[in-house]
């Protein structure tokens, strides 16, 4: 891979974690959407504010979008694995790296640090060492699309 590619997919790395975050909110979310157990307090009785039976309500809306949960949560889930997975692999070829040229590249990529940015020589370098080693890795060139789309 050449530098630019190399940069695009350590900028992507440092957005995983927020990436990972908004999945699991959105798990969550849903989780907590159509969760039953919120039908009814332990007392057995429905407490809502809205007349009729709050519990009949929640199984028809259970019903109704159950298809919509499963492929919504699917959907997440793939996302999650993905990315995780994403995160992993670069992760590999980050970590095969001289201590000090790694330094460099996730100061100035994926945690954006001035503290840890180094001179501009080591950097090319750094890239230009990182850009093969890129290339072995597995998926490479998925994760790279995924790392355009990702961009700002």
């Amino acid at each position: 891979m050449q530098a630019e590619e190399a940069k695009m997919i350590l900028r992507y790395l440092g957005g995983i974690e927020a990436q990972l975050y908004d999945v699991n909110r959105e798990l969550a979310e849903l989780q907590d959407r159509y969760n039953p157990i919120k039908g009814m307090d332990m007392d057995g009785m429905p407490h809502g504010t809205t007349p009729g039976d709050s519990t009949a309500s929640l199984a028809v809306k259970l019903a109704d979008s159950s298809e919509e949960y499963k492929r919504t949560e699917n959907r997440l889930l793939v996302r999650r694995g993905v990315l995780l997975a994403d995160r992993d692999n670069i992760r590999d070829q980050l970590d095969r790296m001289n201590g000090d040229y790694k330094i460099i590249l996730r100061g100035r990529y994926v945690y954006t640090q001035k503290s840890l940015q180094r001179g501009w020589t080591k950097e090319k370098v750094a890239l230009a060492i990182l850009g093969p080693m890129l290339d072995e890795m597995p998926m490479a060139e998925e994760i790279l699309l995924r790392a355009y789309d990702a961009r700002d």
